[in-house]
């Protein structure tokens, strides 16, 4: 049994970046490639793949035993389908720009042509993000983001889907006719939906939940690991780069302004933020990409607390203190299920950006994830609090964040701050064309150096993050993306170790 702290939107990772679809969706679906702990690239559904010298032509070769659980035979024009579909839907438009065409000579090759050389089309070629879908299935004219298939999902993966109750839970099944022989090792997972952490951390205790991903709660970590029969690991998490951040809407006053935004910034201690609030198992952030990213570079100068400063910017930029002390009021959203997260964090921002700058937070309640999606992907919010994935390469998980073609009104996960620079763009541009490493760490720390400046939003700490599970319980998130990858090796050892 793994737990869901939420009820997934859906189950196909083609058209939804959320982290539920891509838990459940990576076990239905088979990707391209898979990689391994180290973002190696290895076969899937292609059995091998060649360049052309010029690096602008990619060529796979598939499989030619692959089906899908219905038994149609996976074929080079379903990959041509779900590429082009990625391409289309996917929040995070940016990281397939680079495809020109992509053509099936035959049922079982497939060329990618590219305008520029891409430097991690492979690790997006994944189940998590580039799924393979049936194209007789999504190819019948229906809009594919509200397609009745992605909650009746058919794909190629390690399970079937088998029963589906909403709100409630999800049943996979072993297919057997899976086209890696002998796997998956596990007959059956059943995704158990709970409607909150605490609930989640109970049911492990007492044994009727052995897994649970993307556990963000320290003291949960804490708990969990005197229990006997539990074990919590930060293993298999290194692709994913998650940071806790404000967004701002930078459409709205007084956020327009870079002053009120940098002000907000020199008036939030991320140290104690990382250390108090996320209990020390978080990093502080000063930019866009988590200190561990091998493309991170080091703020020019460091980041720091300075309410003098904060002050005269707020002063400069005409928001001057009222008889009370007050500058201004601003309301901050958070994602309900992450609310034990987040609350305590705002209540925090509350009370201490009141005290020491003049700026009131009022906070914004959504019913459920679907409102607060809404409500941000809309353009109509202020302030969110947000939990955001780097996907490791920044061509996957930041141009869609600060590149201005990503601004898409209704598409969560996008650049949904409408921030633009059109140095920011060429820059992501150029690193998103450069396979040099030294060259495309040079482009992008002149684009941290910017986005540092521009304040966007607010970047707070890395994720604390763990995934808890039985002690029995084996291979469990070795890959990339952790859980985010297919759990067909994942096995009940016999004995306990």
């Amino acid at each position: 049994m793994v737990a869901l702290n939420n009820i997934p939107a859906h189950f196909n990772p083609a058209v939804h970046s959320g982290l539920l679809t891509g838990l459940v969706g990576s076990q239905i679906f088979a990707g391209l490639i898979r990689c391994d702990r180290q973002g190696q690239p290895h076969p899937h559904l292609a059995k091998s793949w060649e360049y052309s010298e010029d690096g602008l032509v990619l060529t796979l070769h598939l499989r030619e035993d692959a089906v899908f659980h219905d038994g149609a035979p996976v074929s080079a024009q379903d990959v041509v389908f779900s590429i082009q579909t990625v391409q289309r839907f996917h929040p995070f438009t940016p990281m397939l720009e680079a495809i020109d065409t992509v053509e099936a000579p035959d049922d079982h090759t497939v060329i990618v042509r590219l305008r520029h050389r891409h430097p991690a089309l492979l690790k997006i070629f994944t189940a998590t993000l580039t799924p393979i879908l049936p194209a007789h299935i999504y190819g019948d004219g229906q809009n594919i983001r509200t397609h009745p298939a992605n909650w009746n999902a058919v794909g190629s993966g390690p399970f079937r889907l088998t029963a589906y109750q909403p709100g409630r839970r999800i049943v996979l099944q072993r297919f057997n006719d899976y086209f890696l022989g002998g796997r998956p090792f596990l007959d059956t997972v059943e995704f158990e939906i709970f409607p909150g952490p605490d609930e989640i951390l109970m049911a492990m205790e007492a044994g009727e939940v052995q897994l649970s991903g993307f556990s963000p709660l320290v003291d949960h970590h804490e708990q969990a690991a005197k229990t006997e029969h539990l074990v919590v690991s930060t293993e298999g998490l290194d692709g994913i780069g998650a940071m806790l951040w404000i967004g701002f809407n930078l459409k709205k006053a007084p956020l327009h302004d870079r002053r009120v935004r940098q002000a907000i910034a020199l008036a939030i201690d991320r140290e104690f933020i990382a250390q108090y609030i996320l209990r020390g198992s978080s990093m502080a952030m000063d930019g866009p990409l988590v200190p561990n990213n091998p493309f991170y570079a080091p703020p020019d100068t460091p980041s720091r607390l300075d309410l003098a400063e904060a002050n005269r910017l707020l002063d400069e930029a005409g928001y001057r203190r009222d008889t009370t002390g007050k500058r201004m009021t601003l309301e901050m959203d958070y994602p309900p299920n992450a609310a034990n997260l987040a609350l305590p964090l705002i209540k925090y921002l509350r009370h201490s950006l009141s005290r020491t700058v003049g700026i009131d937070l009022s906070i914004r309640k959504n019913r459920d994830d679907t409102e607060w999606s809404n409500h941000v992907s809309s353009g109509n919010f202020q302030s969110t609090i947000d939990i955001v994935f780097t996907w490791g390469d920044p061509l996957i998980g930041v141009h869609r964040t600060y590149h201005s073609a990503n601004i898409r009104p209704g598409v969560l996960w996008s650049n949904t701050q409408a921030y633009s620079n059109p140095e920011v763009d060429q820059l992501l541009d150029l690193a998103g064309q450069e396979v040099d490493f030294i060259r495309r760490k040079e482009l992008y720390a002149r684009f941290q150096r910017i986005v540092r400046y521009d304040q966007p939003m607010v970047w707070l700490g890395t994720m604390p993050y763990a995934t808890i599970h039985d002690r029995r319980l084996r291979g469990v998130g070795d890959s990339y993306w952790g859980l985010l990858g297919p759990m067909d090796e994942v096995f009940w050892a016999k004995e306990t170790q």
